[in-house]
């Protein structure tokens, strides 16, 4: 039967204190929790069989076991003792060191701290008695005169917040523990830095060093210590006896004749450690000057320029303006580099702002003398041929890099005068066109250019302000008419477009505008929007694999004028297979349309059964074609246009057959032109960028401009033929042979060169085939090409059936 003790407990404590039977594999401690336990009890029916056997098991224990019960855990104990001895080996006096101790308690340790403690003995032995089995940390204390700090014992070496957790069992803890010394800090102090760059240590009692406690790194002081100690002469400091934690320093200058800011530093100290605080003291001294405007002449007003000081990383350290006399002053300005900013925020002018790195000196104030630069800009005036300003019109700015690159596409709108102002604008390239929102004008370039001729660019360097682009608008004209001689179903079906050409003076040719648009179904067209000027209408009739024609005569148009063409077209006559191939052949060899005329001649002999090859090769060897060449040459290998009589010379000795079209290149390329451009230090005949040309000067010694430099000409020939730099070896091969055999063996060896070979051929697959080599094909025509030259080559490839069947594609309609 259950004792008294028993009955009086709750059936969850009276189930607790049957677990050890039933779960021996629990501590005694480990209870289960009330949820869990309630989980495992049994039926009460089930709890009477347990507690009746559990009766039964008493009576047998009790039977075989002393009357007395066994002791509770907080009844067993046990002790803690050991040896205390000082870091570095000093003997201990008995008492001073004391041992404490903490014991667990749940989750929490509890501080012995009434009691005072069990000093060392005699050779610092110490033992602690009669303690409860459990968790402990153990702190010493040191109590005596010397350097020595308190400290828990630790895990490994003894650390601020590194505390020991020791179980204590029935077997007595022995524990032996060193005492760790008091720390120190110590470094050297610098002022500033000199106007060399050198720093300058602080001299005997220049700085004072003072310091306190903080709870954790970064945290606020929970100590002052009330002490200090100052710099010795070569600038050095040591702060002894600190006791383990975070520290933070301040250092103080206290001389004369200069200013320092305050200085900081923090440190944390460990056991075991010497802690180094080096530390600089930024010097202070009044810095100023004056800003201008433009020029020297024109100071800045109060206000209009604010001056801002930055360190190095672009921390902003302090910020003024500029006075009625446009000067600025920074009275406790940090010594050594800093940038300064200046930026314009008046209203009368625009100028640019200037960012600058300088060293600020130590020595005492200075002032210094800015000048900022008229910012860069773009202005201009829109009015018509009366003289009046147009207003609302859309000024669209494409800005190009100073490399010719697009970069983006600007806006800006005239005002009632019909000006606009563009700022501040970027270094480069400006291509500007002319839009009026309500139509009454034509579209127009800068420069009074037609938008179909192309624009003339405004090339705006740094700081540049151009205020010229002014332009004037012309109403717009107009050319209109009627197309008799088609089908009202073919015009219903849009099968006849009209296409303008406008003629150019600059080319003295006739440029297509590229805009074919569609005759309307009652057989009317009309282009709007033109500018005076000579044009003409290309009329087209495509009726499925055939295509009929007309073109204008010239027309003159004048501003406002509405002109009239009325046109009759031929029915369609030739295949559009037949024309493609015939405008492909124009625009691969000559870079143009063809006139009616010469598609109907030529058109007619593919019809009448002239071999294609033929008529490739009459495009190849025509005089249009061989100048081509020839301004191709002057413009890509000299740099320059041909003279008339060096063009006419060229095209002569072409017709004679003393040169092929393909020789032009060569010719130019071991010119004593070329070698010269290409020899001239810091300027150059091929597309060299800046390091290379660093390079020839670097190669060329005491060379002077002009000379012939034949690593230069080498480079160069390199740079145009194979688009890359002379490796070293090839470098010194060629320059040796065209010393030793002259130019043009070098030319003519490096032009048949399988690499130069190789990208020709590949070029002319990209532009007449519209795709790359494969490998055997590339092996083909690198051959051919080597042996027949680059017009052969040409010809040959389109004479080919995939150049045939590829000009469909370009002009699908013929």
């Amino acid at each position: 039967m259950a004792s008294g003790r028993e009955k009086r407990l709750p059936l969850e404590a009276l189930w607790a204190s049957r677990q050890m039977l039933w779960f021996p594999h629990r501590s005694p401690s480990a209870a289960l929790p009330r949820s869990e336990l309630r989980s495992w009890m049994p039926s009460k029916r089930g709890l009477r069989v347990a507690m009746a056997m559990s009766a039964l098991l008493a009576m047998s224990v009790a039977a075989a076991a002393p009357a007395e019960a066994a002791p509770s855990l907080d009844e067993v104990t046990s002790s803690i003792s050991g040896m205390v001895s000082l870091e570095g080996g000093a003997a201990i006096a008995a008492g001073e060191v004391a041992v404490y101790y903490e014991r667990r308690v749940g989750s929490d340790f509890t501080g012995i701290w009434d009691a005072p403690g069990v000093p060392v003995g005699p050779g610092g032995s110490y033992q602690m008695a009669g303690l409860p089995l459990g968790t402990y940390r153990v702190w010493f204390e040191y109590r005596g005169s010397g350097s020595f700090q308190s400290a828990y014992l630790s895990i490994g070496v003894p650390q601020l917040n590194n505390r020991a957790a020791v179980d204590l069992t029935a077997s007595p803890k022995v524990i032996n523990f060193t005492m760790p010394t008091l720390k120190q800090v110590s470094g050297i102090v610098w002022l500033g830095a000199s106007d060399s760059g050198a720093a300058i240590p602080a001299g005997a009692d220049e700085v004072e060093v003072t310091w306190a406690r903080a709870s954790d790194p970064g945290g606020p002081a929970v100590a002052e210590l009330g002490r200090s100690v100052v710099t010795a002469a070569d600038g050095s400091y040591t702060i002894p006896s600190l006791q383990w934690g975070y520290y933070t320093l301040t250092f103080t200058y206290r001389g004369s004749g200069a200013r320092f800011d305050v200085g900081s530093a923090a440190v944390e100290l460990v056991w075991n450690s010497v802690t180094g605080a080096n530390t600089g003291l930024q010097r202070r001294v009044a810095y100023g000057g004056q800003v201008f405007l433009g020029s020297t002449s024109r100071p800045a007003t109060s206000g209009e320029v604010t001056v801002g000081l930055y360190t190095i990383f672009d921390a902003p350290i302090a910020t003024t303006s500029t006075d009625e006399s446009g000067r600025f002053a920074f009275p406790d300005a940090p010594a050594g580099s800093a940038r300064i900013k200046y930026e314009f925020v008046g209203t009368d002018g625009a100028f640019t702002s200037s960012t600058e790195q300088i060293r600020v000196p130590i020595a005492g104030s200075t002032t210094v003398s800015k000048v900022l630069a008229k910012s860069s800009g773009i202005a201009g005036r829109v009015t018509n041929t009366g003289g009046d300003p147009v207003a609302d019109v859309t000024v669209y700015i494409d800005r190009f890099t100073p490399s010719h690159v697009f970069v983006e596409e600007l806006e800006v709108v005239t005002d009632a005068d019909g000006r606009f102002v563009y700022e501040p604008a970027l270094a480069g390239r400006y291509r500007f066109t002319f839009v009026d929102s309500d139509a009454t004008y034509s579209i127009q370039t800068w420069n009074h250019k037609n938008p179909y001729l192309g624009a003339d660019y405004l090339e705006l360097a740094a700081g540049q302000r151009r205020e010229d682009v002014d332009v004037v608008l012309y109403r717009g004209a107009a050319i209109e008419g009627t197309v008799a001689g088609v089908l009202p179903e073919d015009l219903a079906a849009g099968l006849v477009t009209a296409e303008l050409r406008i003629y150019s003076e600059f080319s003295q040719a006739w440029m297509t505008t590229g805009d074919p648009r569609p005759v309307a179904a009652d057989g009317s067209f009309e282009i709007n929007d033109l500018m005076p000027g000579t044009y003409r209408v290309d009329l087209r009739y495509r009726n499925g694999q055939r295509v009929g024609f007309a073109l204008s005569d010239p027309i003159e148009l004048s501003e406002g004028e509405r002109a009239q063409y009325p046109a009759t077209l031929v029915p369609p006559g030739f295949s559009t297979a037949t024309t493609a191939f015939v405008r492909s052949l124009y625009e691969d060899f000559l870079g143009r349309e063809p006139s009616p005329k010469d598609l109907a001649w030529w058109a007619a002999n593919v019809e009448n059964g002239a071999p294609r090859s033929a008529i490739v090769r009459s495009f190849a060897t025509s005089d249009e074609y061989r100048l081509i060449r020839i301004d191709a040459a002057y413009e890509g290998i000299l740099g320059r246009s041909a003279d008339a009589s060096g063009r006419m010379w060229w095209l002569q000795q072409m017709k004679a057959g003393r040169i092929t079209t393909d020789d032009i290149e060569r010719q130019f390329f071991a010119s004593a032109e070329y070698a010269m451009l290409a020899g001239i230090v810091g300027g150059g005949g091929c597309a060299l960028t800046t390091d290379v040309l660093g390079w020839l000067d670097r190669t060329s010694g005491a060379l002077r401009p002009g000379d012939y430099n034949p690593w230069a000409f080498v480079r160069c020939l390199y740079a145009d033929l194979m688009g890359r730099y002379a490796d070293q070896a090839g470098l010194d091969y060629w320059s040796n042979r065209s010393r030793s055999e002259g130019r043009q063996v070098v030319v003519d060896a490096l032009w048949r060169a399988p690499e130069v070979a190789r990208s020709r051929v590949g070029w002319m697959y990209a532009s007449y085939l519209g795709r790359s080599p494969d490998a055997r094909g590339l092996a083909f025509w690198t051959s051919f090409i080597v042996a027949n030259g680059d017009t052969a080559t040409r010809a040959a490839i389109t004479e080919s059936e995939e150049y045939y069947n590829l000009t469909h594609d370009r002009y699908p309609a013929g």
